[in-house]
């Protein structure tokens, strides 16, 4: 390929093949997407790859993956794309089961303020799921989300609507809005406000709200708006406040919803610690939203939001350092340690402290008891003496 190395296949998706390649003149390591032969002979497909590399450069948002350039080989288009190592949200699901309130919000509320962006520059992502919010791990050891796959954005113009009408149903099922899921050809920013609302409650109880066994009894189903599971059925420890939201969020009628993903995401500080839903607070004010009440944010609303679990699978250990947004906007952590995982049936575990403070204090109550072993010797061998 004219100016790139390539260096092994990373993966592969519905249409296209995702490798690893280095920029020769640059010797810069990148990602490329190319479009397979067989699906390079559609002209939708290649109007669907397109459609994502302009998305995504309309965009321009520190958490959504970046692309720089795109192209043919031979007959078919590719995207060159920023490389990036760690995990998806859908693999951390798989191994943990479900996850902490803390941790849950650190890794999404990146991921929703760059959704707020998408829709702030007329782009509906509507495939919003685990599998397309990476995890990466930057130079610095850090964790930094990143949203993808952009194949089958909307975007505020007629084009994307006449490529959307030969196809009807985009998506994945189980993270669909109802609007989605009734074939509807245009579906506005809650669409995706619906999305996340989906993968906070699969974040926090480890299940999906609606299963079938097949496809079309799960678009059906969400069609309808069958009910579901309530969150605290499942995850008896969540507070009703952060079912609210949930709820709020995949209700059934867009109306019904937030007004937009940034108001949603000011509702969602309240759990944070206080210096971190300040910081969180000051961006969204940033984005144009009204501000949250301080008043309520208050310590009592704290969950532990480290993130030893990245570490775990990324192999990569880094620095104790607080969250900071730094000069491009990108919001970096850097805490230690993950909060427990969440079972459904572990209340007590999921508000008991980490394993390490758990520990430290078993050494302390150890040590406090030997001493008093040691001054009871002490006074017993001065009580016989006398």
């Amino acid at each position: 390929m004219d100016g790139y190395r390539i260096v092994r296949l990373m993966g592969s998706g519905g249409s296209a093949d995702i490798y690893e390649a280095i920029h020769v003149g640059l010797r810069k390591r990148v990602a490329l997407k190319i479009l397979r032969p067989e699906m390079a002979a559609i002209p939708e497909s290649q109007a669907r790859l397109m459609r994502e590399g302009e998305a995504c450069a309309r965009v321009q948002h520190p958490h959504i993956i970046d692309i720089t350039d795109n192209g043919v080989h031979g007959t078919s288009p590719y995207l060159v794309m920023e490389y990036l190592q760690g995990n998806s949200l859908e693999e951390l699901l798989r191994a943990e089961f479900s996850l902490s309130i803390g941790q849950t919000l650190k890794l999404l509320l990146p991921i929703f303020a760059a959704v707020q962006a998408s829709h702030r520059a007329g782009v509906v992502h509507r495939d919003l799921k685990p599998d397309n919010i990476f995890l990466s791990i930057d130079a610095m050891g850090r964790s930094v989300p990143k949203l993808l796959d952009f194949g089958v954005s909307q975007l505020d113009c007629d084009d994307t609507q006449e490529l959307d009408a030969r196809a009807r149903i985009l998506g994945t099922a189980e993270y669909m809005s109802p609007e989605q899921a009734r074939g509807e050809l245009r579906q506005a920013a809650a669409t995706d406000q619906y999305a996340l609302g989906v993968i906070l409650y699969e974040c926090l109880t480890g299940l999906l709200p609606r299963n079938a066994d097949t496809v079309v009894d799960l678009l059906q189903r969400v069609g309808r708006g069958d009910p579901f599971p309530k969150p605290t059925e499942l995850a008896h420890h969540l507070p009703p406040e952060m079912e609210a939201v949930i709820l709020r969020a995949m209700a059934y009628e867009t109306s019904d919803r937030f007004p937009n993903v940034a108001t949603m995401a000011c509702e969602l500080l309240y759990f944070l610690d206080r210096d971190d839903a300040i910081m969180w607070n000051s961006f969204f004010v940033q984005a144009g939203q009204p501000a949250c009440d301080p008043r309520r944010i208050r310590s009592s609303y704290a969950y532990d939001a480290g993130d030893s679990t990245i570490e775990r699978l990324s192999g990569i250990r880094r620095a104790s350092v607080p969250p900071s947004a730094d000069a491009s906007g990108v919001v970096q952590y850097g805490q230690p340690e993950f909060g427990h995982r969440v079972r459904h049936d572990d209340t007590a575990a999921t508000l008991a402290p980490p394993a390490e403070r758990r520990a430290r204090t078993a050494r302390v109550v150890t040590i406090g008891l030997l001493f008093a072993l040691v001054l009871s010797a002490l006074a017993w061998a001065w009580h016989l003496a006398s």
